[in-house]
């Protein structure tokens, strides 16, 4: 949101606009991870927050401190991306080839209410839902059953803000 990366984000938006064909730009998925994830072993590398990062989504430190930061900082960082990549390739005097697509959220995320709500950057930001839907626990022994997707208050709330946008 400083502006750090914006000529990062000039330079990629330059390259786009060269090619002629959709682009899907995927806003970053499972933001509770806080860039965790599990390596080709399998193994969890654990997330900011599991390690006491101050990226945790819990601080109060960004914007409205009334507000947790991960929902708010990332609508804000969201659009600023989109801001600065759509006005880049505006500059540029192409039509965007960009399909701007919300998909921040995996199977648990999905399962709380208001969660997509409360992340979205607005409909002008979003032209694609999407949607990381797999089983929550998975051993030899058993698959949990999980509900389907179109019944979680994720889905839910996704057609509420817009149910003529294409799912991913």
């Amino acid at each position: 949101l400083d502006g750090v990366v914006d000529a990062e984000l000039r330079q990629t938006a330059r390259a786009i606009a060269t090619f002629d064909k959709p682009i899907f730009w995927l806003y970053h998925r499972e933001p509770l991870l806080q860039f965790g994830g599990y390596g080709a072993d399998g193994t969890w590398s654990g997330s900011l927050c599991d390690r006491g990062g101050t990226a945790c989504h819990r601080t109060r430190m960004f914007g409205d401190v009334a507000t947790e930061d991960g929902p708010e900082r990332y609508r804000a960082v969201m659009r600023h991306i989109h801001d600065v990549v759509e006005g880049e390739i505006a500059a540029q005097r192409k039509a965007s080839n960009i399909i701007w697509v919300m998909g921040a959220l995996s199977s648990w995320e999905l399962t709380q209410p208001g969660f997509y709500t409360d992340w979205y950057p607005g409909n002008e930001y979003v032209d694609w839902h999407a949607f990381n839907w797999y089983p929550l626990e998975i051993s030899s022994k058993s698959i949990q059953k999980y509900e389907s997707l179109s019944l979680t208050p994720g889905w839910k709330e996704a057609m509420a803000l817009d149910a003529e946008k294409p799912v991913l």
